[in-house]
């Protein structure tokens, strides 16, 4: 898609061009990504220290592993009773081979309940590919601003350019997914390609 617009000549000889040009690239799923909550309780805190501490290790793959310790109440005859101590863990993961998902679900699975706020499946080359598209458009812009400068008999420069990125939402497994549905998170990752957008608005000066 390009847009060019000759706007009136700034002084005797002199104009600016604008042009937009959007720059693609077809980019091809690889990688698993997910979040996910596990919520440990025990009735002392270092029972829930001693739980935590084991997803965590089992966690060490993951990008992003948070959590905080709480009091746990419950009610019991319309009384807020202390039973024990409440771990949250969140955590974020990323994974080339599925399998690997499966397995730190196993591996936790005993020592907190487990919840999966989301599966989906992104490129782990998405931001080089915006690199390069924006190294693109800009020698793109270079080089139409030599052509003109041919064309026109004239001195073109390339004055200013910005850049308005655009990644594709992830594809994401819409069937519900239960902790223990590991078959479900074993499927292989999908072969259809999304594509990485640039769209480059920039200003050749010709005088």
């Amino acid at each position: 898609m390009k847009k060019l617009l000759l706007l009136a000549p700034l002084a005797l000889f002199a104009y600016n061009i604008n042009n937009t040009k959007i720059f693609t690239k077809k980019l091809t799923p690889d990688t698993l990504k997910t979040s996910l909550s596990v919520t440990v309780r025990g009735k002392t805190l270092e029972d829930v220290l001693n739980k935590t501490n084991k997803i965590i290790k089992y966690s060490e793959e993951c990008q992003s592993v948070n959590y905080n310790f709480t009091p746990n109440y419950e009610l019991k005859n319309k009384k807020r009773v202390f039973v024990g101590y409440k771990a949250n863990i969140h955590e974020t993961c990323e994974f080339k081979n599925s399998k690997d998902f499966s397995k730190l679900l196993e591996n936790i699975k005993d020592y907190g309940k487990v919840s999966l706020n989301s599966i989906s499946y992104v490129s782990s080359k998405q931001k080089q590919a915006v690199k390069e598209l924006k190294l693109k458009a800009y020698n793109f812009a270079l080089n139409e601003a030599k052509a003109l400068s041919k064309s026109l008999n004239k001195s073109c420069i390339l004055k200013n350019i910005s850049f308005n990125p655009y990644m594709p939402k992830p594809l994401r497994n819409y069937r519900p997914v239960k902790a223990l549905e590991v078959q479900a998170i074993e499927a292989p990752l999908p072969k259809r390609a999304n594509t990485t957008k640039v769209t480059a608005t920039y200003q050749i000066e010709c005088f």
